[in-house]
């Protein structure tokens, strides 16, 4: 009779299935919040162009990596167990925000940067092994 898989075995990996939207949360809250500890709260329109700014990033990642549609199966991407990326991303989507004097576009940028940041680091962290089939 076999058993199935232990609770530490689920917990293991549901973690690892968070890794990649958590740290995206992180890049991207923080990102927010350290361009507010700089700036100030944000008005209404500045938060909003702040998500603005976090989609066109995804979006540009998604244009020029073409992604059209994921095929049935993809190869295997290393686990994670932690992601650093957001130590990257968020300062990194927060940085040009500091020099750009208008608020809603600076808000706009950081959102722009931490997004398509994080895409492009956690992609790289998490591409294939060498092991990998073509």
């Amino acid at each position: 009779m076999t058993t199935g898989p232990t609770r530490r075995d689920v917990v293991a990996l549901r973690t690892r299935d968070l890794v990649g939207p958590h740290g995206y949360t992180l890049s991207i809250t923080g990102a927010f919040t350290m361009t507010a500890a700089e700036r100030g709260l944000p008005g209404v329109l500045a938060a909003y162009l702040f998500v603005v700014g976090a989609s066109l990033g995804m979006a540009a990642v998604a244009l020029a990596s073409r992604v059209r549609r994921l095929p049935d199966e993809c190869p295997a991407s290393r686990p994670l167990s932690i992601n650093p990326v957001p130590l990257v991303a968020g300062p990194a989507g927060a940085l040009p925000a500091n020099f750009i004097p208008i608020e809603a576009v600076a808000y706009t940028v950081a959102g722009a940067v931490a997004s398509a940041g994080y895409a492009l680091l956690y992609a790289l962290v998490t591409g294939r092994r060498r092991s990998d089939p073509e």
